[in-house]
């Protein structure tokens, strides 16, 4: 899994240093920025049962990515929410309708737990993936893979057809809470039951001898 994550690490280094984005790191966080675009990968390796797992949040945002960074600027109006499928939707407008083309363009890029956020001056994106088997390989995980260029990415990122306002995916698979828990107790089964195994061998070998 350490070998995904230098993997991740570097492809995003390439690709962003290839399209002309100075690329900064601190720890296991990179950003690049050029013009009008900043993108941000951080990575996290987590433990699921006996097994580290590599998990992505990668975030792009398109035009004032100074204001778009702002903490005020995450508030969403709860008066306005309308949920679809697995999808919280904050429109800026309360009472506006969300077509039903919205909610498949955003199947189609979903991952384990998703944000988007849309206003006059920016498109802020940013997703969290794994190669779940879930959600498998998500478009920012793919761009991470070496799958899918930063060109197209970016160009899908400035193409989102939803509303003014934000979006936030429901989690699922590793990033559903839930789930996660899961794992953790099956974690500490597979440490105790190792342990017990491992008295048992040699006490085993102990009357053997």
């Amino acid at each position: 899994m350490s070998a995904l994550t230098e993997k991740y690490k570097e492809t995003f280094k390439r690709e962003c240093k290839n399209q002309g984005f100075s690329v900064e790191q601190n720890e296991n966080a990179f950003t690049a920025v050029k013009n009008n675009i900043y993108i941000k990968l951080e990575i996290v390796r987590e433990l699921f049962g006996n097994t580290h797992v590599a998990i992505s949040t990668l975030t792009i945002i398109c035009g004032d990515f100074e204001k778009a960074l702002l903490p005020g600027n995450k508030i969403v109006k709860e008066e306005n929410k309308i949920s679809k499928g697995i999808y919280d939707f904050y429109p800026d407008i309360n009472g506006e309708i969300i077509d039903p083309a919205i909610v498949t363009g955003l199947d189609k890029i979903k991952s384990i737990a998703m944000e988007i956020q849309k206003t006059k001056d920016y498109i802020l994106f940013s997703q969290k993936g794994t190669h779940d088997l879930v959600v498998k390989d998500p478009v920012s995980v793919q761009f991470l893979r070496g799958k899918l260029g930063l060109e197209k990415l970016i160009e899908i990122v400035k193409q989102l057809n939803v509303p003014y306002g934000r979006i936030i995916q429901k989690p699922k698979g590793l990033a559903d809470e839930k789930v996660v828990e899961r794992w953790k107790k099956i974690a500490v089964w597979v440490i105790i039951l190792s342990f017990l195994t491992l008295i048992l061998l040699r006490l085993v070998n102990t009357l053997h001898n």
